[in-house]
């Protein structure tokens, strides 16, 4: 997307009817430059940011003391995809690193990002489908699971193992760590980071 500018016009010898033309080209490229990943002009919230388009990776400079940028680098998991990153005076840290999340309530999936599918197959063993197959199996899981048992006190000692199977798919127990048999819980989260 281009917007050409006639630059150093009007100049004091032009006539207005030959600039007149340059110069409406010029507010009209504005117009349309400011529009593009912004909301344009004469709507509500007009100049406000829609989006922030990255058309390329563009390493950030060095930071000195409270500058700080957002920039897209090549992915550590794939360099064929973008990945996200903010830069301070301090270091460089990977703003996308989630790449699914969910919460689920017995066996419905809610609140979740890039999750197709939760199959509990088994008493507290699940397989976990992601909408989106990530570029590799080098990805890790978080599982949190919401504690079974009443009164308190009695709740058994509950521990979660994953498995990855493929760049789209992983499998989890959860289990009791005295009898290392399979424990439903009552709801339970997880989260899928990859960087």
């Amino acid at each position: 997307m281009t917007f050409p500018v006639n630059g150093n016009i009007p100049q004091p010898t032009d006539e207005f009817s030959v600039s007149q033309g340059q110069i409406q080209t010029n507010f009209n490229n504005i117009v349309g430059w400011s529009a593009v990943d912004h909301i344009a002009y004469g709507v509500n919230n007009a100049g406000e940011h829609a989006q922030i388009t990255l058309p390329a990776n563009n390493p950030a400079g060095v930071q000195t003391a409270l500058e700080s940028t957002i920039y897209s680098n090549p992915g550590t998991a794939s360099n064929a995809s973008s990945q996200l990153f903010y830069a301070n005076s301090q270091s460089n840290f990977i703003l996308s690193a989630v790449k699914a999340f969910g919460f689920i309530t017995g066996s419905t999936l809610s609140n979740a990002y890039n999750v197709s599918s939760v199959n509990n197959f088994a008493t507290g063993k699940y397989t976990v489908t992601l909408s989106l197959s990530l570029p590799s199996t080098n990805y890790g899981v978080l599982v949190t699971p919401g504690t079974p048992g009443s009164p308190p006190g009695t709740y058994p000692n509950v521990a979660s193992s994953v498995q990855i199977g493929s760049a789209s798919q992983f499998t989890f127990m959860f289990f009791d760590t005295k009898t290392y048999t399979g424990i439903a819980v009552p709801y339970f989260s997880f989260v899928v980071l990859q960087v």
